[in-house]
């Protein structure tokens, strides 16, 4: 249990979630090479994934240790090649999480600081994706964003 009565883990929580969540929720916001193809690049592997592809991992944002809160605002389903990138990039990955739980109004920060003890979005503040690697350099102007538009710089 945690400080909002819920336990940390729930099947049921996370079943919900997958069934009203359709493809991959990130897949979007990745750099596109062709019409309707996105790339995901991993340690200088470009995989090619197309826009609609199907969600097939339920991923946590943000974790303590092996403390993983199944809530909605910590819940991303996503394509198994993004959920390597992000595991890969763990900054640039939460960094994009942010955004787009932010973009579509599933993010709970009061929760979040409740559940973590910590506030992610002023974790944002000290991680910046790093610009020179061009397998997150795309993700910097997210986190700009989320720094200028939730003043947590």
């Amino acid at each position: 249990m945690t400080g909002d009565g819920l336990p940390v883990q729930d099947d049921a929580i996370r079943k919900a979630y997958r069934d009203s969540h359709d493809g991959c929720e990130l897949i979007r916001y990745f750099p596109r090479e062709a019409q309707r193809r996105h790339y995901v690049q991993i340690r200088g592997v470009r995989h090619s994934v197309p826009a609609s592809a199907y969600g097939q991992h339920i991923h946590h944002c943000f974790a303590m240790g092996r403390q993983r809160w199944d809530r909605v605002w910590n819940l991303l389903h996503i394509s198994r090649v993004v959920h390597d990138w992000c595991h890969a990039y763990p900054v640039a990955g939460r960094v994009l999480a942010l955004h787009h739980k932010l973009r579509v109004g599933e993010w709970d920060e009061e929760n979040a600081v409740e559940c973590l003890g910590f506030s992610p979005l002023g974790w944002v503040h000290g991680h910046k994706p790093d610009a020179s690697d061009p397998a997150v350099v795309w993700v910097v102007p997210y986190w700009e964003m989320l720094v200028r538009e939730k003043g947590v710089a």
